[in-house]
């Protein structure tokens, strides 16, 4: 596990480029949006290099270090926010509030595509059942967001596969059921 610097995301997604006059990060082939960032941020946490209870570095840091507006590092935070990964303090900054998943179990790890796609047939009418039945107002809004999202990038894989795990796991984080919640993650 790596210690996070308040000056940059040190991971294998941000590269910093220190040829570069500014020391600006490597900006990728296509702008990066609040989604991406987001789920970048996610596997940040998950992997523990943005810890349990740390501060997250601040919204104009990370903007510089992804090649992106404050905006979209804000609507990012927001979405992880409304999913309960980071607590957004006015005044103080954001902080993880995620604790370290549980190890997979070994069933799990080797599962094949197909049993995880059945699997997922299996459980899914239900979870939109209880979806339904405890949606807030910002849930339904940030999945109508996702959808959008996915249907926009329906010709560009990657895009389309990050916006359909975050729709999923809001799906899921929706029921209020910690083993439906461990599941899908």
């Amino acid at each position: 596990m790596r210690k996070l610097s308040h000056d940059f995301v040190l991971s294998s997604e941000t590269k910093l480029d220190h040829s570069a006059k500014r020391g600006v990060a490597d900006r990728p082939q296509r702008r990066l949006g609040s989604i991406n960032i987001a789920q970048i941020l996610r596997r940040e946490i998950d992997r523990e290099v943005l810890e349990p209870r740390s501060r997250v570095p601040p919204g104009r840091v990370l903007a510089k270090n992804y090649g992106v507006a404050r905006g979209t590092i804000r609507e990012a935070l927001n979405q992880l926010a409304n999913e309960d990964l980071v607590e957004i303090r006015p005044g103080s900054g954001t902080y993880v509030t995620s604790e370290k998943a549980e190890k997979l179990s070994p069933i799990i790890e080797e599962a094949s595509p197909l049993e995880l796609i059945d699997a997922r047939f299996a459980l899914e009418p239900h979870m939109c059942r209880l979806a339904v039945l405890h949606a807030r107002q910002q849930d339904l809004n940030l999945g109508d967001k996702l959808l959008a999202t996915m249907e926009a990038h329906l010709s560009d894989p990657i895009a389309f596969s990050i916006a359909d795990t975050a729709f999923h796991t809001l799906l899921a984080k929706t029921t209020q059921n910690r083993l439906l919640i461990w599941v899908i993650s």
